[in-house]
C-alpha cells in the first residue's frame, strides 16, 4: 500500500517480497532524508568568527556525527526526522566538536567525544545560543 501497488500474486513470492521490502525501506530512506532536510531549514542556527551550531542536513551526517564523537547520536536519526528530538552539531573552525541534544524545547545533552563534558568555553557559546532561541538550558543554566 505504501508504494501505491495493487494487490497481486507473484509466482515466485520470495523474490518479490525481497524486492518489495527494499523498496519499502528505499521509500522511507527518501521520507525520512526530505524531513531531516526540512528540519535543517526550520531550526536555529549559530555563527560566530570561530563556532558555529547547526542542525544536521543529511542522515549521513548524524551517523558520521556519531562515528567521530564515538558516542550514539547516529541512532538518533529516526527521532531527529520524526521531530521528536532536535539535535545539533557545534563545530570549531570547521571541526566538529560537539553533538547536542534538545528535547521538549530543553538543553538536554551536550558532549564532546567520548560523551566528555563540554567544556565551559563551548558552553557559553551553546548557552547563548539557547537563550536568543528560547531554549531551556535546564541542568546547564
Amino acid at each position: 500500500k505504501s508504494l501505491g501497488f495493487e494487490y497481486e500474486k507473484p509466482k515466485d513470492f520470495t523474490f518479490r517480497f525481497m524486492k518489495v521490502e527494499e523498496m519499502i525501506k528505499q521509500k522511507e530512506e527518501e521520507i525520512r532524508n526530505n524531513n531531516i532536510a526540512k528540519r535543517y531549514e526550520q531550526l536555529p542556527k549559530y555563527k560566530t568568527k570561530e563556532v558555529t551550531i547547526s542542525p544536521f542536513k543529511t542522515a549521513d551526517e548524524i551517523i558520521n556525527c556519531g562515528k567521530a564523537l564515538h558516542n550514539c547520536i547516529g541512532g538518533y536519526v529516526r527521532k531527529y526526522a520524526d521531530g521528536d528530538s532536535d539535535i545539533y552539531h557545534l563545530d570549531v573552525k570547521g571541526k566538529l566538536t560537539c553533538a547536542i541534544e534538545v528535547w521538549e524545547n530543553e538543553l538536554y545533552q551536550a558532549y564532546i567525544d567520548g560523551n566528555k563534558k563540554c567544556p565551559e568555553k563551548l558552553m557559553k557559546h551553546i548557552k547563548k545560543w539557547g537563550e536568543k532561541n528560547k531554549i531551556n538550558l535546564g541542568r546547564y543554566a
